[in-house]
């Protein structure tokens, strides 16, 4: 089942398709030499859309998506919660200076907003999928 906008533009359900979305989203933000792969199962958090594991010193990641985003979420929401997660390749190294649990907390939950503040300006001028 799919989910359609005013444009016409389909919510996509696979995993398969999520991949090459995420594969034309990434050459479009300067990701293209990254191996980015959609994983299958859902993020570990279970009140994620969408998670992101960054390769440590490797321009490597996967995604996770919630089973609500991959049945569920219009096409504007799938584009915005895949942004967000190709933003975080972009801060890679901001993982590997943040030193203690407590500090590590603080930074990452300011990084969060920062790049959701990102997916917000940038997701509407990707393309949707299909």
């Amino acid at each position: 089942m799919a989910t359609r906008t005013r444009a016409g533009a389909e919510a996509i359900r696979s995993l398969d398709a999520f991949q090459t979305y995420t594969d034309r989203l990434a050459t479009a933000m300067a990701l293209r030499d990254w191996s980015i792969r959609i994983g299958e199962g859902p993020p570990t958090d279970p009140d994620a859309d969408a998670a992101i594991h960054l390769v440590p010193g490797r321009k490597v990641a996967r995604i996770w998506l919630s089973e609500e985003t991959l049945s569920a979420a219009s096409v504007e929401e799938q584009r915005h919660t895949l942004v967000h997660e190709l933003i975080h390749c972009h801060f890679n190294l901001v993982d590997a200076l943040v030193a203690g649990e407590e500090v590590r907390r603080i930074v990452l939950m300011c990084l969060e907003y920062g790049i959701d503040g990102l997916a917000d300006a940038i997701a509407p001028r990707m393309p949707l999928p299909g």
